[in-house]
């Protein structure tokens, strides 16, 4: 009898640990790290970091006239801000991810009209650079925005969200809504249209663009960490497989989501949606 209790009290002792280990388990193969594809992160890094030391030692090395140097390095700076903001982005969205995963966050009150309008205008420095030439000499951010509504890419407010307050963490907004402008401008041919709405307590960023589009049996693909590296013909997109996946992560971590429409040949239409104030409770793991 003593052996068998001992045996009952070892198995029942063992099943907790067995309980604890699938847990585990099962979060390790859903963690975003324990999915990253290391080598081809670093070579997604290694092409903007190139960039940036290639043109820096071309203006250090430079033995030009003054007259020609100052347009030549004036480009070289340019290309090394973008090369540089781009490699930043990509280890924020990392940095970001890592933090959400962890149950961290940092949410406060901030207005989204004005932090998105900025936002915009810094996506197209970096994602339509030729584009962000042409609007150097309007002085304002509002003249910025008006040249490029101008160009078809528009940025439009709802009423209820025009002077909205919002309680989230504004470091994973501004992320989620970065990699969305630029996924836009990445793929447009000619125009972005976002609009910016409030319905009940929930704040909708919606972005559209006029690219190739998605056919509807690949739209979770695009927001799968590196299936864009494959080449896959039916997939119109492609790119380092990580903003859009990102971008989802942290929308609901936040307590929202990012959903898709698009057809192949018809352009994309990307809808963020959260809730105006973070809620620890729609957020079991905080």
């Amino acid at each position: 009898m003593p052996a068998s209790g001992s045996t009952g009290e070892k198995a029942m002792a063992e099943e907790p640990r067995k309980q604890d280990s699938a847990q585990v388990k099962s979060a390790e193969d859903t963690c975003f790290f324990r999915q990253l594809n290391v080598e081809f992160l670093v070579h997604e890094l290694k092409d903007p970091l190139s960039v940036i030391e290639t043109n820096t030692r071309l203006l250090l090395e430079q033995q030009l006239s003054q007259s020609d140097g100052v347009d030549r390095n004036i480009k070289g700076l340019q290309r090394i801000l973008r090369s540089s903001q781009k490699a930043r982005a990509m280890l924020w969205d990392l940095l970001e991810v890592g933090r959400a995963e962890s149950r961290c966050f940092s949410c406060r009150p901030f207005a989204p009209e004005p932090l998105l309008r900025q936002l915009l205008v810094e996506a197209v420095e970096t994602h339509a650079p030729e584009l962000f030439t042409r609007i150097g000499e309007a002085r304002s951010l509002d003249d910025q925005l008006t040249y490029l509504a101008g160009q078809g890419i528009r940025l439009d407010v709802q009423p209820a969200a025009t002077s909205l307050h919002m309680t989230q963490d504004e470091t994973k907004f501004r992320q989620i809504a970065a990699n969305l402008f630029k996924n836009a401008l990445s793929y447009r041919r000619r125009m972005v249209l976002i609009l910016l709405a409030c319905h009940h307590d929930r704040f909708t960023l919606s972005v559209r663009d006029d690219g190739p589009g998605v056919e509807a049996a690949h739209h979770e693909l695009i927001f799968q960490r590196y299936r864009q590296v494959h080449s896959d013909a039916r997939v119109a997109r492609n790119g380092h497989g990580l903003g859009l996946a990102a971008a989802r992560v942290l929308a609901r971590s936040m307590g929202g989501d990012i959903a898709v429409e698009s057809q192949l040949g018809q352009g994309a239409l990307f809808r963020l949606e959260l809730p105006v104030a973070f809620s620890s409770a729609a957020n079991p793991g905080g």
